[in-house]
């Protein structure tokens, strides 16, 4: 059996790499209209971010740079195309996406095309100077009022660094908090102490959805009460039942499982009659449980009310 000579390798090479191009930007466009019309939320999932993850398959590097991507083509179209030729690849496009404007858009991109990573990330440093950091270690000034985003560095398997940049206040309530504990915790270090703090905050959160370690029992010969709100123990229940998470289901099958802004939700809405039980309760994220008002009311109902100005009801609607 005779090799492949050189040439027709290559040839196919460029085949399989113009194929491949023409996939990812017809896969950018997809993306950019899901994104854009937020069709996720219609097929169970609370965020773009975790539809590419957990629908997709896409590794989070890799949900990263499509979604920036996605979000560039919607503002430009004619990216697509550039994309597809081969001009500009999606690596470069979502580390410009930071400088990026509608009025530098066209220019940055056609600077951009063929450069290196180390040659992009110059352009954008040029538009967006970092400061130089000095030699000597010393405390951020109090002018900085907004904290850089963190770092995370794992380390080992249970060990993990974090870089990130506080400011005055953030001291403050530490020395603060440093006093508080120095009788129960004398010497801890500064993880012990915010590891105490984050504990706090986990526990008064439980103590609102009734999570307490002795609940109270209620007689059997009691009737309940009815009240305007979720009695606790109907509130632990459901969050012990559903573990915290979003239960509002995927088209594969499965629930959202986000745990970022879980409320309750009624499965037959409170308007219409729906009872505090657990079996009417359901946790959903915030973004499932206004989507399940704009389902069950009507978007534009719901967009008056998030706005404030509720349009007066036809007396014939239920």
């Amino acid at each position: 059996m005779s090799e492949t000579s050189a040439c027709d390798l290559v040839t196919q090479l460029r085949q399989s790499l113009g194929r491949e191009r023409h996939a990812l930007a017809d896969f950018i466009i997809a993306l950019a209209e899901l994104d854009r019309r937020r069709l996720f939320v219609e097929l169970g999932y609370p965020s773009a971010w975790s539809f590419c993850c957990r629908a997709l398959g896409l590794s989070e590097t890799a949900t990263h740079y499509r979604l920036l991507a996605a979000r560039q083509v919607q503002q430009q179209p004619a990216l697509a195309d550039q994309i597809r030729e081969g001009r500009l690849c999606i690596t470069t496009l979502a580390k410009l996406s930071r400088i990026l404007t509608d009025e530098n858009r066209e220019a940055l991109v056609a600077e951009a095309a063929g450069k290196s990573t180390r040659e992009v990330e110059r352009i954008v440093a040029r538009l967006d100077p970092k400061p130089v950091p000095g030699d000597v270690t010393r405390p951020a000034p109090a002018l900085v009022s907004t904290p850089a985003p963190e770092h995370t560095q794992v380390l080992t398997e249970s060990l993990l660094r974090k870089h990130l940049t506080v400011d005055a206040e953030f001291e403050q309530l530490l020395a603060q908090a440093r006093a508080a504990l120095s009788h129960k915790m004398p010497g801890a270090s500064e993880v012990e102490i915010l590891k105490a703090g984050l504990r706090e905050i986990v526990r008064q959160a439980a103590r609102r959805k009734g999570l307490t370690q002795r609940p109270r029992t209620q007689s059997p010969n009691v009737p309940p009460v009815v009240t305007r709100s979720i009695p606790r123990a109907v509130r632990r229940e459901v969050w012990l039942r559903d573990e915290g998470r979003c239960q509002w289901p995927t088209e594969d099958g499965g629930v959202c499982g986000s745990t970022h802004r879980v409320e309750f939700h009624h499965r037959r809405e409170r308007a219409r009659g729906g009872p505090h039980t657990a079996s009417n309760l359901m946790l959903a994220c915030a973004t499932h449980n206004q989507h399940a008002a704009d389902l069950s009311f009507g978007r534009t109902w719901m967009e008056h009310c998030r706005r404030g100005d509720v349009p007066a009801r036809d007396t014939n609607d239920p």
